[in-house]
Order: structure tokens, then sequence, then C-alpha cells
């Protein structure tokens, strides 16, 4: 998304389910909008809806991808290998103190928030999940694995 509003065309995208996705732009005249864009919006969407519909599941989510992003760009950085977001962010001129304050910044906030949820979610007071809520949210993970396979077997093609 951020690579075509920065005037970039997709040449390539990876959209299979239990794999790391990733999208190519050629040409991609604002590299570093575009990597950033996806950890940043990887968690800003999951914290506004949490924030808009205020459920203590939907913050269980936003605080898990808060996590999740913060550690890939950690483990990314460690790692060095020149196909992660990290290595390409850092080559695309950020420098490398301010990856790691924001990296560091996200998964520190994201553990926290992940696991107050996770706590108030198990105590024996606290709001249980309904099986109807159970189920809906297992059969939309189902429906976004099956979409998600379909689009990368049209894309395949």
């Amino acid at each position: 998304m951020a690579g075509s509003l920065c005037g970039g065309s997709l040449s390539r995208v990876q959209l299979r389910p239990w794999s790391l996705p990733y999208s190519f732009f050629k040409p991609d005249p604002w590299p570093s909008v575009t990597l950033w864009a996806g950890p940043v919006l990887g968690c800003l969407g999951p914290v506004v809806a949490a924030s808009i519909w205020r459920r203590s599941g939907l913050w269980l989510i936003a605080w898990f991808c808060v996590l999740a992003n913060g550690t890939y760009l950690l483990m990314g950085w460690y790692a060095g290998d020149g196909e992660l977001d990290s290595t390409k962010i850092i080559a695309a001129g950020t420098p490398t103190w301010l990856l790691l304050m924001v990296s560091v910044a996200m998964t520190v906030v994201g553990y926290v928030g992940f696991r107050q949820e996770c706590a108030a979610m198990l105590k024996p007071a606290g709001p249980r999940m309904k099986k109807r809520t159970a189920a809906i949210s297992l059969g939309a993970l189902i429906l976004l694995v099956a979409v998600q396979s379909a689009v990368a077997m049209l894309i395949d093609r």
C-alpha cells in the first residue's frame, strides 16, 4: 500500500500463509517509507481497531501485533540477513540507533500490554470469552488463511 502511494509499481508479492509476507516495488521512489510502513501499520491498525471497539480480545491481538513487529525488527537486525526488513531499512538510510530504539520500544510496550491482557483474561473473576465469540474468531482465522492461500495460488499462476 505505502509503495503504491509513494509512486512505486508492485512487481512481486508473497502472501502465503505460514511464511513472512513481502512485496517488491519497482521503481520504489521512497524505500524507507515503503519498508517502515509494514511494521508501523502492522501495529497501528490493530491498536486503532482495539481503541475503537474496546474489546479485551482485540487488545490481546493488538498488543501481540506490537510485540511481534518489534521482535521481528530486532531479530532481523540481529540476524543481519539482507532480505529482511531491518537490514533493508538501514540500507535505505535509517540510522541503526533509530531502528533499535523503535524496535525495543515496540517490543517492550507490546510485551507489557500483551502480558497484562493475558493476566486479565486468566483471572477467575475476569471476563470470559463466550463460545460464540470463540467460534466466530476461529471461523475468521480459517477464512483468512483460506483467502491468503487462494490469493497466493492466483498470483503464482
